[in-house]
């Protein structure tokens, strides 16, 4: 890769998918951090590629996220945002369920909302996590 602007005035998350010379968006922990739904720092961008594979540029850290390729060129959910593809939140929530289904959210998800993409995308439903867990119907 060649850029004859320095690294900090290009668009760190373009040039991660640049990098992989592949097809691959924004996901996971970078969105749902971005959404609220993970509280914590976020130490690397996480991208979801057909590699798996950590790496830096600079001063940025880079992880990206192995996915069939049958769920990764689906195009629902995934926008295109300053020249960069991106899940929306939603997306990200059924990705991050794909490589974890026990991932743990800080802030509420609607399920409903959910188990409609998971079922669209033809990831595999993860049935427990919209159950209500209580006699009163809440859910975790």
């Amino acid at each position: 890769m060649y850029t004859t602007l320095p690294l900090d005035h290009v668009n760190p998350l373009a040039l991660g998918i640049k990098a992989l010379h592949q097809y691959a968006y924004v996901s996971c922990e970078t969105v749902l951090s971005q959404h609220g739904f993970i509280n914590s720092a976020v130490k690397d961008m996480t991208l979801v590629s057909s590699k798996s594979r950590c790496f830096s540029i600079g001063n940025e850290t880079y992880r990206s996220r192995r996915l069939q390729d049958r769920f990764l060129f689906h195009p629902f959910g995934i926008e295109v945002r300053d020249e960069v593809r991106m899940a929306i939140k939603e997306r990200a929530i059924v990705d991050m369920l794909y490589f974890n289904p026990e991932f743990h959210f800080d802030r509420p998800i609607d399920w409903d909302i959910i188990e409609r993409v998971q079922k669209n995308i033809g990831y595999s439903l993860t049935r427990d996590r919209y159950a209500p867990t209580s006699s009163k119907g809440c859910r975790s």
